[in-house]
């Protein structure tokens, strides 16, 4: 018993001082993107020229539009000032989206920015329906960040006076 105690000290100090695991470096998955999006094996990016991109596994190809985003087993993109998911029944929704310029699509719920009036606006339709859910306005000279949805959340950004915050909204319970 007592040769274990000991055993355990050094063990306790080897883990102490042993070094910290190498970090890990970062891969390129898509070179010259921006603002990624995945969901189950998807991924989707923005490529300069409002180019978007999906990619499963080792095959990739345009999306049919801009600002393409992925979630819940649902591809959607922006495209002639409106929103498009497929994977929702019927195959594709459409909802008009004048200004939009970013998105975010979940199982049961797609949200997009846009600018109207000159301000941020965040707008929601549930899925599969298509029936609205709750909007939010920026305030006068702010800005509300891209979407980004998980459940029954949306979830976005917005500018402090020392930075910024994410805030979160209820969809389901408007």
């Amino acid at each position: 018993p007592r040769r274990w105690a000991g055993a355990g000290a050094a063990f306790a100090l080897t883990l102490a001082t042993a070094p910290a695991q190498a970090a890990q470096r970062a891969r390129a998955v898509a070179p010259n993107a921006s603002d990624p999006s995945a969901g189950g094996d998807v991924i989707a990016w923005a490529a300069p020229g409002g180019i978007g991109y999906f990619r499963q596994g080792a095959t990739t190809w345009q999306a049919p539009g801009a600002h393409p985003a992925v979630g819940g087993g649902r591809l959607a993109w922006i495209k002639d000032e409106a929103v498009h998911v497929q994977g929702a029944a019927p195959a594709e929704l459409v909802f008009p989206a004048p200004g939009a310029n970013a998105l975010a699509v979940g199982a049961g719920w797609v949200a997009w920015r846009a600018t109207e009036n000159g301000r941020d606006v965040l707008h929601s339709a549930r899925l599969p329906t298509g029936a609205p859910g709750p909007s939010l306005v920026a305030d006068a000279g702010r800005e509300l960040g891209r979407p980004a949805i998980d459940g029954d959340a949306l979830l976005f950004h917005r500018p402090t006076a020392t930075g910024a915050s994410v805030a979160k909204l209820d969809l389901a319970t408007r």
